[in-house]
C-alpha cells in the first residue's frame, strides 16, 4: 500500500506528538520550557543577538523599538536563567556587560527563524481565514 505525502506527514506528526506526550520528564517541553520564552521581547532579543557575536545592554535597547529598560532587564534575566544567553561582565569602570547566545540559544534561535519563515509564507492565508471567521485584525 502506497502512502501519500499528506498521509505520511500526518503519521509523522502523530508519532512525534505521541513521543512528546509520552515523555517521562517532569517538565512539559512546550508549556514549561518553550512557551515562557516566546514573548515578543525575548524573540526580538534572541534575533538581535543572533545577528551579532555579542551586544551590550545599551545597543540592545536602541535596537529593539519600544522596549523599556526594565523589560529588557527582565527579559535578559529570563533568557540567561534558561541558559539561552550568557552574560559576560568586564571588571572595569564604568561596568561593561555583554550578552551573547549560548549553544542552546543558537539552536532555539534557528527554530524561531523557521517559525518566522513559516509565518511569512502563510500570513496572507491565515489573515484571510481569520477575517472570514470574524477574528480578523
Amino acid at each position: 500500500m502506497k502512502v501519500s505525502n499528506s498521509e505520511y506527514q500526518e503519521l509523522d506528526i502523530r508519532k512525534r506528538a505521541e513521543k512528546i506526550f509520552n515523555t517521562t520528564s517532569v517538565l512539559c517541553p512546550i508549556r514549561d520550557i518553550v512557551a515562557p520564552l516566546l514573548d515578543k521581547w525575548s524573540i526580538s532579543i534572541l534575533l538581535h543577538l543572533g545577528c551579532s557575536q555579542s551586544l551590550r545592554f545599551g545597543v540592545l535597547k536602541e535596537s529593539i523599538s519600544g522596549i523599556s529598560a526594565r523589560m529588557l532587564t527582565v527579559s535578559l534575566k529570563k533568557l540567561a536563567h534558561s541558559g539561552l544567553i550568557k552574560r559576560k561582565i568586564y571588571g572595569q569602570i564604568p561596568p561593561k556587560v555583554e550578552y551573547s547566545l549560548t549553544v542552546p540559544g543558537q539552536a532555539f534561535t534557528h527554530q524561531i527563524l523557521n517559525l518566522t519563515e513559516w509565518a511569512s509564507e502563510h500570513a496572507k492565508e491565515i489573515a484571510k481565514h481569520r477575517k472570514s471567521t470574524g477574528f480578523g485584525r
